[in-house]
């Protein structure tokens, strides 16, 4: 047994993934760490239900590089509140994502490509 943890025997690894999930492994720059710490108490952390391929989820930390450009399957509930006689609001809870096809590396910029491979194909005027 690696640990216990809410009755369940964890492996380091899944433990490590906890702990990325919560306050004290929650990835936010230097400069709002004091901001973060004040919020601990008052304060849930409500990470994306997000997974990989292999159904693994993936911590905060790794968002931007698992999630961006990646084909996902989203899965929301949709929940409408009337306020009032007039007014109403709707919310999204995204429920569960889960990575179909992972990011591909994305082509340089049309500007950095220019620079590799020469000029465009205009023509240039021949000097007399």
């Amino acid at each position: 047994m690696d640990g216990l943890i809410d009755g369940y025997d964890l492996s380091k690894q899944d433990r490590a993934k906890i702990k990325q999930l919560s306050f004290d492994g929650w990835p936010v720059r230097q400069a709002w760490c004091d901001e973060l710490d004040a919020v601990k108490e008052t304060h849930d952390v409500n990470p994306l239900p997000a997974y990989d391929l292999d159904h693994s989820i993936i911590v905060p930390k790794d968002y931007e590089r698992c999630l961006l450009g990646a084909i996902v399957e989203v899965q929301v509930t949709l929940i409408h509140y009337l306020i009032g006689k007039k007014g109403s609001t709707m919310v999204a809870d995204v429920r569960e994502m889960i990575v179909l096809q992972p990011p591909r590396e994305l082509p340089p910029s049309p500007t950095k490509r220019s620079l590799i491979s020469g000029p465009s194909s205009t023509t240039r005027k021949k000097q007399k």
